[in-house]
């Protein structure tokens, strides 16, 4: 297989940079899909990614080899996510973030990556990605009780009438807390999905609202 035929990012979509990419800010992200499907996007920096691929979790041929070339390959060809239809799917999905350190790669599963088959040990962990998600949505619903919560971080959020800066301050604490919990976006119950989704939603507005005013 040439694991270049899956890569999404070409010349049709590709985007000029007006700067010198520093290969430090490289790193890849997974964001899990539905059907247990995974995006994968090798990003240059917070701007240009040179990789957007979809594939299954579970297949660990397929998920070892993008890694194993996207980890390490020069970057060919820069496009934007907002260029690639499928790596649009990232939002309102969990997503995992990879960065490359002295000691390989950091990872969001409490442990690292080494100097050597790195595709392997990643394949892995994309084939327990929809395990590991599921697990933290079930440790934190604790029952469906932490729907009470939501519930409850949704009202306050939509019964802010003070001015932006004022509201923005008053809900700061409730949106780092949920800035963590990105994982339930992919909650197998859709009210669970559906409030998370909206107060997130409602923190971007009260962040926006709050810098178009301190800008």
């Amino acid at each position: 297989m040439d694991v270049l035929s899956l890569n999404l990012v070409k010349a049709q979509n590709s985007v000029h940079v007006s700067y010198k990419v520093a290969p430090k800010h490289r790193k890849i992200t997974c964001t899990l899909l539905e059907k247990n499907r995974v995006l994968i996007l090798g990003h240059a920096d917070n701007n240009y990614i040179y990789w957007a691929s979809v594939s299954d979790c579970a297949d660990k041929e397929v998920n070892e080899k993008i890694f194993e070339y996207i980890s390490k390959v020069p970057y060919l060809t820069l496009s934007s996510v907002h260029k690639i239809e499928e790596a649009r799917e990232r939002k309102n999905h969990y997503t995992c973030t990879f960065f490359p350190s002295e000691r390989g790669w950091s990872t969001s599963f409490d442990h690292f990556y080494g100097k050597e088959k790195n595709g392997y040990f990643f394949a892995l962990d994309m084939a327990n990605l929809p395990n590991f998600v599921q697990t933290k949505c079930e440790a934190r619903l604790a029952g469906n009780t932490y729907l009470l919560v939501l519930n409850a971080y949704k009202n306050f959020f939509f019964e802010l009438n003070e001015d932006a800066i004022s509201n923005y301050y008053k809900a700061k604490p409730i949106i780092e807390l949920l800035g963590k919990e990105s994982y339930l976006y992919n909650a197998k119950e859709e009210e669970v999905k559906e409030v998370y989704r909206q107060l997130m939603e409602k923190s971007s507005e009260l962040y926006n609202a709050y810098m178009s005013l301190v800008r």
